[in-house]
């Protein structure tokens, strides 16, 4: 029976896509000298390197509970049935579930870097197997009226880390940025979908244009090449504006209303008037204004020094609530700033962001120091809480954000938005399931 991860497989060096779970992969059974064995996949990945060189990748190591089956020690006695006759019991069998820890030695992959021979400028990292498709929501628009530019790129690779072109200036045009969406499937085990990037275009002046065509680039590993696609140059109509602007109609001066009135009209709203002289009149004391202020202070000061004490203590108990309660909202703002710096590409600052957000949420909610925060007190705090696959998870997060944070190798774009959306998933379970 298979428990969980005791150890989370480590793939560092490696952007990973995770395969559907294993109850949607098939199992089957097998005879290996003499015994019955169930072959299954507990876990499958897609492991996309991220820079060339040697890696280990360390698998795991697995729980499991093992069925032992044993003879009954008492089942070889005879015994004695209700006439009073002797029998021998037939042999019976006891089951003992045992746990044992299962592990497979490191899997060893050499990644070689990209071919130098003939390598396109455009070409930024994309690997796998594509192709480009572009289109015009419409074709004929007036001035002024926007148009959809639509860029898909549909095949077999890490979509998740590819970057598709933009298009270049245009004279007369105005850019505004559309949706962008992805749409990964891997249902057949292997990772492919489509990514879509939108611009809105508004044209400002008619005329007949062209949207020049789009170019990119990936590395094909199955032809050991290098291929570019190129988008069809769109034709746009742009047409004159047939909405005619009214001006508005002038204004008519009543008859009889002379230049000095006209003044007055317009000027009306800077007249004020000087108050006159009033009398005073005197007032009982308790109608003043500045007897109330100080009966008001009075009370204050009163209700300060008979319920400071009982005040200040329900605060100070608040205080984790309150701290809980702000704890998600506020790892949000850090990961949202932690995304600003991955943009401009960041490195040593995206990491102090991300650490800030991830380890700042789990000392919030579990009311221990920033400092203090580490795998030891994590794994003592959430052990009621959380599975060990769980906090096996949480605890390979921190290592990577370690490694980044410290570590003096160059950390690549793709590796760097992994890791983040790997936080921005951890704190969404966490608050929703746990904490």
């Amino acid at each position: 029976t298979f428990k969980g991860f005791d150890e989370e497989p480590v793939t560092h060096g490696f952007w990973v896509e995770e395969f559907p779970p294993q109850g949607l992969q098939t199992r089957h059974e097998k005879k290996i000298g003499g015994y019955r064995y169930v072959i299954a996949d507990v876990r499958t990945l897609a492991l996309f390197p991220t820079k060339a060189g040697i890696y280990s990748v360390e698998p795991g190591k697995l729980k499991v509970d093992v069925e032992i089956r044993q003879r009954d020690p008492f089942s070889q006695f005879y015994s004695r049935d209700i006439f009073g006759r002797p029998r021998r019991r037939a042999p019976t069998f006891f089951t003992e579930l045992q746990p044992r820890i299962l592990e497979t030695e490191a899997i060893r992959i050499s990644v070689k870097p990209f071919p130098g021979r003939s390598r396109p400028k455009n070409f930024e990292g994309a690997v796998g197997r594509y192709r480009l498709e572009a289109s015009l929501d419409a074709r004929e628009v007036e001035e002024g009226e926007a148009v959809t530019y639509s860029l898909h790129l549909k095949g077999e690779g890490n979509l998740n880390t590819v970057e598709l072109p933009e298009l270049p200036a245009m004279d007369h045009f105005k850019y505004y940025e559309g949706k962008s969406s992805l749409d990964l499937r891997k249902d057949r085990f292997i990772v492919e979908g489509e990514k879509t990037l939108e611009t809105v275009l508004l044209p400002r002046k008619a005329g007949d244009y062209t949207i020049p065509k789009l170019k990119f680039t990936y590395f094909d590993p199955f032809k050991d090449k290098y291929v570019t696609l190129e988008t069809p140059q769109l034709r746009l109509k742009v047409k004159k504006s047939t909405k005619e602007e009214r001006p508005l109609p002038p204004r008519v001066k009543p008859p009889g209303v002379s230049k000095d009135l006209e003044r007055l009209e317009e000027d009306i709203h800077f007249i004020k008037t000087k108050p006159g002289p009033q009398k005073q009149v005197s007032r009982p004391l308790f109608l003043k204004q500045e007897f109330w202020i100080w009966i008001g202070a009075v009370l204050l000061a009163a209700i300060l020094v008979l319920f400071g004490r009982g005040i200040w203590g329900r605060m100070g108990q608040d205080r984790q609530g309150l701290r809980m309660k702000r704890s998600h909202q506020i790892a949000r703002q850090r990961l949202k700033s932690a995304k600003s710096s991955l943009k401009v590409k960041h490195e040593r600052e995206f990491y102090d962001k991300l650490s800030h957000s991830v380890y700042g949420y789990f000392a919030d909610k579990l009311n221990i120091e920033p400092g203090a925060v580490g795998i030891g007190a994590l794994e003592m705090k959430l052990q009621d809480r959380a599975s060990s696959e769980e906090i096996g998870r949480v605890k390979k997060l921190f290592s990577e954000i370690d490694f980044g944070r410290f570590s003096t190798a160059q950390v690549s774009l793709g590796e760097m938005k992994r890791i983040y959306e790997e936080a921005d998933h951890v704190i969404s379970h966490f608050e929703g399931k746990h904490l």
